[in-house]
């Protein structure tokens, strides 16, 4: 875990996986969508904080092109 800082002052935190309760997000609007999956803007309840929500496709069968 590593912290930085915004031109702002704000402080964040980066970290290479964070897992949280599905429970404790609230998703808004997509904010963007491609192949692997889409981002929401969204609140982490428990922080009462603005993220981004990454939400990644799952695919169910591998598909072999002949």
């Amino acid at each position: 875990m590593s912290f930085s800082k915004s031109k702002e002052g704000e402080l964040f935190v980066k970290m290479s996986h964070l897992e949280i309760e599905f429970q404790d997000l609230e998703f808004y609007e997509t904010l963007g969508r491609g192949a692997a999956g889409s981002v929401y803007r969204g609140l982490w309840r428990s922080k009462e904080k603005i993220v981004a929500l990454k939400k990644l496709n799952l695919l169910e069968k591998e598909v072999l092109f002949y």
